[in-house]
């Protein structure tokens, strides 16, 4: 009811124009209109009129009532026109067919057929959605510009039979961006099929002037065969149109003319009153590659960027099209849809042309090498014009081969740009057979061109004029060239003639010469594609012509080298980038042993070391365990790095799954390292093969291609053979070196890997002393601890998997020791007599030899034995003695002198006085005991004084002389006390105490930590503030201002500290305070004063006390020290370095507090401080006035003085200021403090 309603309301408001019921065939070209629109009040409806079609009037949407094919892309609009169709009983399927076009935008403003039935009345503004009967016809149809052919010849239709059907388009568009034109319908047709049409319309040849065209058959085949038809004005036949009749499925159109556009249809005839509509192949175009009317901005170049370089694919099959077979190209032309406003800015070009049988670009650099083109064009391009074309005369004309695809390369060089030459194009049918850089800063050079920017899938249209080839002769071929040489192929090329064929010869050029070989069949064209050839191998070519069944001659042979083996690129687009590598080790295993290679590199985006032979690779094949090791570089920052490694064993080019040796997932650890295999069945050919590292950011690598960040490096392999182990009996085996106690083993390693084992015995025993095994590839062994004199029997046996093969028996014969004597001693050392003993050697006798050190002569004594006692001795005398062997009569060397002293007589002075471990106040005395001496007198002393020695008496050998006095000069002597009285005294030996000193501390570096100020507030003194800058140590012990004076005993006194950081540096510092209280130069935890973790507070303070036992310093002027420490990041250990901050020193002066109590009677004082009960003030007058102040500046008692003193037992305890007004004396300001 709602839609009838709406309907009327629509039909009252005139904005439906209704037309009546059709039958079938149903046919319409609109020269009058038969569809009722419902365009309602939508900006954008459905007209009928000569704006467009095809060709007379159509049905279109436009924004103008009808007066062009338009629409306002920003108004959303949904309109329809739809006729009524009365399908007969029994009807199940129809073909539906139209014209259309409209390009708009995808998935957005585009146009819907629909089949309904005629209940279902679309309405304006609405879109219509498929069920309840409503079906749709195709999908959407958009995008075209020019007039497209819409058929389907199974269109279910059995739900209307024997009813009407409401055959609906409608348009619909959003309300944002799109293109025009919107959609226009013409030459529509729905029937009931009993002839049905051809399918698969196709061009299959052209020459010059023909084109062959073909379709496939009609099911089934039509009894009266087809009838096609061919427009050169475009007009498309009618039903009623009588084509040109055949029973094949193929026709030859002839007499075309070049650049002329031809459309040709076709039709199943199967009666004379029963024929299928007519299907229109193709668009027929000769001397042009490309047809229609579809623009491109990016080719040949893009305008509006400032460089451009371009290459083009044309395939054979458009370029004989275009030109005929084996043609002379001298002019090549691009269709001008458009001109940018300025033209000079993008008019200086260089084209190339090149013959190539590659079909298209897989890559952004997949760019056809430079060394493949030839420059046929260098200028500026002519003036051209939009809508026409431009015609470029070629400086060189290009032989074009007849059977290649042709690639043109346009090298666009004028600095600047102009926005935008539009360019005629046509579709490549999703083959990407262009490929492109632009850019406004850097112009590329042709020879190693950038990354593309793009790889499109359209190509501009393209005319080219060519000239016939020379006539055929039998003078050698010239141009003789041989181009696109890779790893294993070459295109051979020479100058066309008009020939038969072609004899082709070739053959590797070997000495002697080896047989030409002939190419089978004869080449038609003037390249041919050689194959299968060997890698960096020369050869060489030469061609006949074939006239009129006569072969020519050959050229003189033309030489060629292959390249090496190819594989696929691989390299980080960032250059260089943070992520790479910086070492790669290969440490190979197995024999023969190769040596470890290990590279050292920078960061790059890819790295060749192929080519260096410094930096090739061996392994052995078969070889297990061999390692490989990477090292990743980074950055500011370490990242997530995965590591691969490929090793082509069967060098075919490609890395294969079971090739990868090494894979490490992404980590920041360095180095990574694995091992891997070399199989047994590798490369065998006279070329190393490839290894290939990637280190890749996040992602493990690919082998090929490109990746953001890392780096690739390659580098050559070789294999080498195995050697097998062998075990038979070791050759060259000799004895050498042989001394009385060692000897060397020597012979010749097994280059396959064999370990050994030695055996050696005296001659005449059964068993082996000892067995030594010896690693692969060892050719000698040290035997040693040998027995001097004694002959032995060794053996050597070589070893393989275990298995020990056949020995070789030597035997050699070690000399008598010529070697010193060892462990040579003198023990038992009496006053007269000494013990001598050394070891043995075999063989041997002795020569023993003695003296005193002063004596000049040696005293010999021969022997047997390793042992002698030395007899009537002097005592307390130095001696020498010394042994040698004598072997065969023969005396060797002696050894060297052994130094002893005889012990001294009682009567004689002690010896080996030592005085050690001396400090400040103590000293360790020690002197050799003398045998049968029980008792000692010490006696000690300090030098120039004149109190005499202090004696002590003892009856050890040593003593620790403590009570002493720093820095301060001692001497010592000492003697035996034996036949009832004291002996003779040693000399005098002298020695001298320490003065103070304290470890040493420092900060490693002078940071940005450190003091600028230490104050003391001391009980009974002025305070001590000392201001300081930055250094690593300062002592201010001899700065008078900055001395610390302080009361024995007393409290509460108080230490502040003030750091400082300089710029902005982290404020984070420790502080640590000791004083050295009992003056021993070490600054214990106990005198440890303040202690403050690490903070960034300005300032930190603490109070501390002074023990009652501390150093007092008194009239000597000695003093103790204060040390403060601040450190980065911690509070300070004493003795021990820190990173960063500051020491500083200070002289601490501690008083008892009678010393404190000595005042000056001279002028006004206050004592004693501190005070408990009375303070004490010195000269003023009684009645004297005063005022005490508390330490925040309060008054707390006001007085007169009588008798010279205050009673405090009002006032608690404190620190406090008086203020005294002496009328004598003037006003006199003291501190004091209460306890």
């Amino acid at each position: 009811m709602k839609k009838l309603f709406t309907f009327l309301i629509l039909f009252i408001y005139g904005v439906v124009s209704i037309r009546g019921q059709q039958n079938l065939p149903f046919f319409t070209d609109f020269t009058t209109n038969s569809f009722t629109l419902v365009n309602g009040t939508q900006t954008n409806k459905w007209h009928h009129g000569t704006a467009t079609g095809n060709t007379g009037a159509a049905l279109y949407v436009s924004n103008n009532n009808g007066t062009a094919n338009a629409y306002t892309n920003n108004s959303t609009s949904t309109v329809h026109a739809y006729v009524d169709i009365a399908i007969p009983a029994g009807s199940t399927f129809l073909t539906v067919e139209f014209d259309w076009k409209g390009i708009g935008e995808n998935n957005y403003d585009r146009m819907f057929v629909y089949l309904a039935p005629t209940s279902f009345t679309p309405v304006a503004g609405v879109q219509i959605t498929t069920g309840n009967g409503i079906t749709q016809v195709g999908g959407q149809f958009a995008l075209k510009n020019n007039w497209q052919h819409f058929v389907d010849t199974s269109v279910n239709a059995s739900a209307f039979a024997g009813n009407t059907m409401r055959l609906i388009f409608q348009w619909r568009n959003d309300g944002s961006v799109g293109t025009n034109p919107p959609a226009a319908i013409d030459n529509v047709s729905v029937f009931v099929p009993n002839c049905f049409i051809t399918q698969n319309q196709r061009i299959t040849a052209t020459t010059m002037n023909s084109a062959t065209v073909a379709w496939d058959p009609s099911p089934p085949a039509p009894a009266m065969g087809y009838e096609y038809y061919l427009s050169p004005t475009g007009a498309p036949p009618t039903p009623t149109t009588v084509g040109t009749p055949t029973m094949n499925t193929t026709a030859t159109f002839t007499g075309l003319a070049l650049y002329t556009s031809y459309r040709w249809w076709v039709r199943a005839v199967c009666s004379a009153t029963d024929k299928s509509s007519w299907e229109e192949g193709p668009e027929i175009l000769l001397g042009q590659i490309g047809t229609g009317n579809t623009t491109m901005s990016n080719l040949p170049i893009n305008s509006c960027w400032g460089y451009n370089y371009s290459q083009m694919i044309y395939t054979a099959a458009e370029v004989t099209s275009a030109v005929g077979s084996g043609r002379v190209i001298t002019k090549i032309k691009y269709f001008v849809q458009s001109v940018a406003a300025n033209p000079a800015r993008y008019a200086e070009w260089k084209i190339f042309m090149a013959n190539t049988n590659k079909n298209d670009f897989t890559s952004d650099t997949d760019w056809i090498p430079h060394n493949q083109f030839v420059q046929v064009f260098n200028g500026n391009i002519p003036a051209h014009t939009a809508g026409q074309w431009m015609e470029i005369e070629l400086d060189t004309p290009f032989i074009w081969d007849g059977g290649s695809n042709l690639v043109i390369a346009v090298d666009e060089n004028t600095q600047g740009y102009s926005c935008t030459t539009q360019w005629g194009s046509y579709s490549a049918n999703n083959v990407s057979r262009g490929i492109q850089y632009q850019s406004d800063n850097t112009n590329p050079d042709p020879a190693s061109p950038p990354s593309a920017t793009s790889r499109p899938t359209s190509l501009p249209r393209l005319r080219m004029e060519a000239l016939p080839l020379p006539a055929c002769s039998l003078a050698a071929p010239t141009n003789v060239v041989a181009q696109n040489i890779t790893d294993n192929s070459a295109r051979l090329t020479w100058q066309p003639v008009q020939a038969d064929a072609y004899v082709l010869q070739w053959r590797q050029v070997t000495t002697p010469a080896s047989p030409w070989i002939t190419v089978n069949p004869n080449p038609t064209f003037s390249s041919y594609i050689l194959t299968g050839l060997a890698e960096q191998t020369r050869y060489e070519y030469r061609v006949a012509h074939i006239c009129n069944g006569t072969q020519g001659a050959f050229n003189a042979p033309v030489r060629f080298t292959t390249l090496p083996l190819v594989y696929c690129g691989s390299n980080s687009t960032a250059n260089p980038s943070d992520e790479h590598i910086t070492n790669v080790t290969i440490d190979p295993t197995g024999f023969p042993v190769l040596p470890t290679l290990s590279v050292n590199s920078t960061a790059s985006a890819y790295t060749d070391n192929y080519l260096d032979a410094t930096k090739r690779i061996r392994l052995v094949k078969g070889s297990t365990g061999n390692t490989i090791s990477v090292s990743k570089g980074f950055g500011q920052n370490p990242a997530n790095v995965a590591i691969s490694a490929w090793i082509d064993f069967n060098r075919d080019g490609f890395f294969d799954g079971n090739e990868q040796i090494f894979n490490s997932a992404p980590n920041q650890i360095t180095p990574v390292a694995g091992t891997f295999d070399v199989p047994t069945v590798v490369y065998t050919g006279n070329h190393p093969t490839r290894m290939r590292v990637i280190a890749r950011k996040t992602n493990s690598p690919n082998f090929c291609g490109t990746y953001p960040d890392g780096e690739t490096e390659d580098y050559a392999v070789e294999f080498v053979d195995m050697i097998p182990c062998d075990n038979s009996a070791p050759q060259n085996v000799a004895i050498n070196n042989i001394t009385s106690n060692s000897a060397t083993v020597n012979w010749t390693a097994d280059p396959g890997g064999a370990e050994y084992v030695i055996r050696y015995r005296e001659l005449g025993q059964t068993a082996w002393l000892a067995a030594f095994p010896a690693a692969s590839l060892a050719n000698m062994l040290n035997l040693t601890n040998l027995t001097p004199a004694t002959s032995y029997e060794l053996s050597i046996a070589a070893i393989c998997g275990g298995v020990e093969g056949t020995p070789v028996i030597k035997t050699f014969d070690t000399p008598c020791s010529d070697e010193p004597v060892t462990n040579l001693q003198v023990t038992q050392i009496g006053t007269t007599t000494a013990e001598v003993s050394w070891d043995p050697i075999n063989t041997a006798t002795y020569v023993l030899q003695y003296k005193s050190l002063s004596a000049a002569a040696w005293q010999s004594i021969n022997l047997s034995a390793t042992n002698y006692t030395l007899t009537n001795l002097t005592p307390n005398v130095t001696y020498q003695v010394r042994v040698a062997t004598v072997c065969s009569g023969v005396t060797n060397p002696f050894s060297t002198p052994e130094v002893f002293t005889t012990f001294p007589t009682c009567e004689m002075p002690p010896v080996g006085l030592t005085i050690s471990d001396i400090t400040m106040t103590e000293a360790f005395i020690e002197w050799t005991p003398t045998p049968g001496v029980s008792a000692y007198v010490l006696e000690w002393r300090r030098v120039g004084s004149n109190a005499g020695w202090n004696v002590i008496n003892l009856n050890v050998n040593e003593y620790l002389l403590t009570g002493l006095t720093e820095d301060t000069r001692y001497e010592v002597r000492i003697a035996h006390v034996c036949n009832g009285g004291r002996q003779e005294y040693t000399a005098v030996y002298e020695f001298m105490t320490p003065v103070l000193k304290y470890c040493e501390m420092a900060p490693t570096t002078v940071g940005d930590d450190y003091i600028t100020n230490v104050t003391v507030n001391a009980v009974g003194y002025q305070e001590m503030t000392n201001n300081s800058t930055a250094s690593g140590y300062t002592s201010f012990v001899a700065v008078p201002d900055a001395f610390v004076k302080l009361i024995r005993g007393s409290q509460n006194n108080k230490i502040t500290i003030n750091k400082a950081w300089r710029g902005n540096a982290v404020r984070n510092a420790g502080v640590t305070v000791w004083i050295d209280f009992n003056r021993d130069g070490i600054f214990s935890n106990h005198e440890r004063i303040l202690i403050s973790p690490a903070n960034g507070q300005d300032v930190v303070e603490g109070t501390f006390s002074v023990p009652a036992d501390s150093f007092v310093t008194g009239t000597d002027g000695k003093f103790t020290v204060m040390r403060v420490a601040m450190s980065k990041g911690k509070s300070p250990e004493i003795c021990a370095d820190f990173q960063s901050g500051e020491i500083e020193d200070y002289r601490v002066i501690i008083s008892t507090i009678d010393q404190f109590e000595t005042v000056d009677k001279e002028v006004v004082n206050v004592y004693p401080v501190p005070a408990k009960e009375v303070l004490h003030i010195t000269l003023v007058e009684n009645g004297t006035k005063y005022t005490i102040y508390n330490s925040t500046g309060q008054v707390v008692h006001v007085g007169e003085i009588f008798n010279n003193k205050i009673e405090l037992d009002n006032i608690i305890s404190g620190v406090y200021v008086i203020d005294i007004d002496s009328e004598q004396y003037g006003r006199v300001i003291k501190r004091f403090i209460k306890h």
